[in-house]
């Protein structure tokens, strides 16, 4: 007999205290909230980025990658923001993890040869930039860009043999008369 009641006394109680709990049975009402908890992560990062607040932006970036629906646009600006604040090599590796899910990505891959370049990294952007001429070889800064690194490097063979290449696909790129005379001056 006791134990009906307190079976009937706690039944009650069981059901105000679990409704007391949750307040908020609205479907989809935590999803709605945590989405705009990180859309305004994301706008905050894009105005400290535009502040040139670069470090500020990077630790927003880095708070969007939780959200799924916004990890892929955070990356990229992450990475992008790495190059602004001049963190190459941080930069490098997003963009090294982007163009593994994208290898064919000819922006991608433009940006990280930029990135291995600053760092350093000349034979990884060598390799990076005679691709982009290789498969794609529509932009005359593919050209202009590795015959810098042969100049600075003084690889005259290269320079002389990529700058017939730029004459040839590119006769109206104006920094061809410097190129020429960067070469001139390796060969006195």
């Amino acid at each position: 007999m006791k134990l009906k009641r307190l079976f009937w006394v706690s039944i009650p109680l069981l059901f105000i205290f679990s409704c007391a709990s949750n307040k908020d049975l609205i479907p989809g009402k935590q999803s709605a909230i945590q989405k705009n908890i990180y859309s305004e992560y994301m706008r905050i990062a894009d105005e400290y980025s535009a502040l040139k607040k670069y470090d500020k932006a990077i630790t927003y970036y880095k708070e969007c990658l939780s959200y799924p629906e916004y990890y892929n646009a955070a990356y990229y600006k992450l990475g992008k923001t790495y190059i602004a604040a001049k963190k190459y090599d941080e930069a490098g590796e997003v963009f090294k993890n982007l163009l593994a899910l994208d290898s064919q990505n000819q922006s991608l891959m433009e940006t990280l040869a930029y990135c291995y370049a600053m760092s350093g990294n000349k034979e990884k952007a060598y390799e990076l930039y005679n691709k982009l001429i290789k498969d794609f070889g529509d932009k005359s800064s593919y050209y202009e860009n590795l015959l810098i690194f042969y100049i600075q490097d003084k690889k005259i063979e290269q320079a002389e043999n990529l700058l017939v290449e730029l004459k040839e696909k590119f006769p109206d790129c104006s920094n061809i008369v410097t190129f020429e005379a960067e070469i001139q001056k390796l060969k006195n």
